[in-house]
């Protein structure tokens, strides 16, 4: 299971739910907390705490920003910034080597994949969707959202299609 943002209700009831069945998941945070944000973010030491427990913690970019946009823009010196500085940040926060990412609004182009490559070893997208064993692209990986609206049935059919199938479910 991966969670986007960093929101403290994603640790405190997300992270929660999977410790206590004895499962992990990626958590995606931005590490620029100056900004006000729609829901309160995770404190350091909330993170430190899954992070010691086997949850990865994965970036956002440093202020969520849309990606796309900056590629569109041929800003590549933001964009570099933005993903360089989150893993740099990420990796002496957490003392850890941040080899993942989750593209803000899901926002890219492939010239923007080139540039998240040479900061992570994957990144998830937002389009939904199952991936091959040996996803196509790792720059790009599909995934389904699961909000609090979700039923058990529907999230156990997701596995179960990708258990049948051999799919890579993030």
């Amino acid at each position: 299971f991966t969670f986007d943002d960093g929101y403290q209700g994603a640790f405190e009831h997300g992270a929660a739910a999977l410790d206590a069945d004895g499962l992990t998941g990626t958590f995606y945070i931005f590490t620029d907390t100056i900004d006000i944000y729609d829901a309160p973010l995770a404190g350091t030491e909330l993170i430190r705490e899954y992070r010691n427990k086997g949850f990865e913690i994965g970036s956002n970019t440093t202020n969520h920003s849309n990606l796309g946009l900056l590629t569109a823009n041929q800003d590549y010196e933001t964009l570099n910034d933005v993903l360089g500085n989150s893993v740099d940040l990420l990796n002496q926060r957490f003392d850890q080597e941040t080899s993942s990412m989750s593209i803000p609004f899901g926002s890219f182009r492939m010239e923007t994949l080139d540039e998240i490559s040479k900061h992570f070893y994957t990144a998830r997208s937002s389009q939904y969707g199952f991936n091959l064993p040996t996803p196509y692209d790792f720059f790009a990986l599909r995934s389904w959202p699961i909000l609090s609206s979700s039923t058990p049935q529907f999230v156990d059919g997701l596995v179960q299609t990708a258990e049948t199938y051999g799919y890579y479910l993030p």
